[in-house]
Formats: structure tokens, C-alpha cells, sequence
């Protein structure tokens, strides 16, 4: 399933590109250590300053990176599908990551790649927002940091079209994840600052907490992959 790009010249954007060389980032001292390669895929809130990172992994072993990755005491990794030396890693972030902090400040990862123990971002910082202010915060906090590039363009959105996200929508969630994301959605819960809990819809729905967070869980894994999938990894098992 292909992703196509439209282009939308209403609202320019500072694209800024940043490299990243510090290997107290798990991503980078595993892809050192392993000789991968990440992409970051999607990046998710879940609240109580976690999120989810969604990376693509070509070379090494994705079982013994994704074990690498957990080694760290701020993230839990969690291998979703693979093939070989190719597969699609989850990662639970407790805190900043380096993509986390450049959302927070205003600054929208576009590209996130991390090879041979350097990590490469490029965001997009909408007029709303200052990317001199982006770029500070993010080389204060991480010191073997670097802007690379700073440019103004148009904004460039991914987009299925239309007819295709429906059918895969409805190929790949059952109704109660369907159901607990549209929940989600509607409420504000991808809303950033977040408007509601997942303790919250789940008693809209009038379902357990934990129910309700596996069935959200799961959409979304299955929303990533499907989104990504390029033939490069393997659908997971069950």
C-alpha cells in the first residue's frame, strides 16, 4: 500500500535539520553497536509524560536491538513484526526523547534517521511557532548537537487517499478498536496538551481501563503498520 504526498503552499514553514551524536540516546549507541538502521515511523502521546516511537529497523538483529533499546531504563521496546534483519519496533519513551522535545517546542518531525551512531532530524516549525527557539532548546539539551541546515518551505503532508484508508480501516481493526479510537480522536485524546484520560473514555464507554487501553493500543499498532508497510517487514505474528 503506497503513501502520496500533496503539497499545500498556504502555510509556509522553517524546515530545520538537526544531527544528533549522543549515545546516551538508545537508538543511536544500538545502531552503532549493531550496524542498523532506524527511521523513526510515528511518534504518539500516551499521557503522564510517556509516548510511543514506531521505528523501522534494517540491519542486525531486530530481537537483540529491540533488547538493547529496553536496556534503558526510560524506554520499553517491544518488536511488533520482522523478517531477517528488517523489522518494526515499538518503544514506550518515559520522558524526552529527541524527537519528543522538538514537538514540544513547537518543531514537527518530518525525517528522523539514526545510523552508524549519528541520529538526523528534520522538522517543520510553522509560523506560529520560532524556530530559533526550537533549535536552542534542543541543542541545550542534547550538547554533542548540531543544526545543519535551516531553510523556509511549503508544507508537504503524507496522505492515503480516501477510498484506500477506508478499506484498509475496515480490514484491520475490529469494532472495538475502531471504536476506541474514533473514542479517542473525538474527545481530544491525540490533542496536544491532551484533553481527556484514557481512565476517562474508557468510562465513556463504560469499559475497564485496561480493556480500553489494549484496544486502543492495538488500533494503533495496526494504523503504524499499515502506514508504513513497504514490503520490508513482515506482518507480526497472530
Amino acid at each position: 500500500m503506497s503513501i502520496r504526498r500533496q503539497e499545500s503552499t498556504s502555510d509556509p514553514v522553517v524546515e530545520i535539520e538537526l544531527l544528533l551524536s549522543d549515545e546516551t540516546v538508545p537508538a543511536i549507541a544500538a545502531s552503532e553497536a549493531e550496524g542498523c538502521r532506524f527511521e523513526l515511523e510515528e511518534f504518539i502521546p500516551r499521557g503522564d509524560d510517556n509516548h510511543v516511537e514506531y521505528y523501522s529497523v534494517v540491519g542486525g538483529d531486530p530481537g537483540a536491538v529491540a533488547e538493547m533499546v529496553a536496556e534503558h531504563e526510560a524506554r520499553e521496546a517491544d518488536l511488533l513484526s520482522r523478517r531477517e534483519d528488517a523489522g518494526l519496533l515499538e518503544v514506550l519513551v518515559s520522558g524526552d526523547s529527541p524527537a519528543m522535545l522538538l514537538a514540544e517546542n513547537g518543531a514537527l518531525p518530518r525525517r528522523v534517521t539514526v545510523e552508524d551512531g549519528d541520529m538526523t532530524i528534520a522538522a517543520e516549525v510553522p509560523s506560529s511557532h520560532d524556530a530559533s527557539a526550537a533549535i536552542e532548546a534542543f541543542t541545550d539539551a542534547y550538547e554533542d548537537s548540531r543544526l545543519l541546515a535551516q531553510r523556509q518551505q511549503s508544507y508537504f503532508t503524507p496522505l492515503f487517499s480516501h477510498r484506500e484508508f477506508e478499506e484498509a480501516i475496515e480490514e484491520a481493526l475490529t469494532d472495538r478498536q475502531r471504536e476506541a479510537l474514533q473514542a479517542a480522536h473525538e474527545a481530544g485524546y491525540y490533542e496536544w496538551p491532551r484533553q481527556i484520560t484514557c481512565q476517562e473514555l474508557a468510562d465513556r464507554l463504560d469499559v475497564a481501563t485496561p480493556t480500553y487501553t489494549e484496544h486502543l493500543r492495538t488500533a494503533e499498532q495496526k494504523l503504524i503498520q499499515l502506514l508504513f508497510e513497504d514490503g520490508t517487514v513482515s506482518e507480526p505474528d497472530g
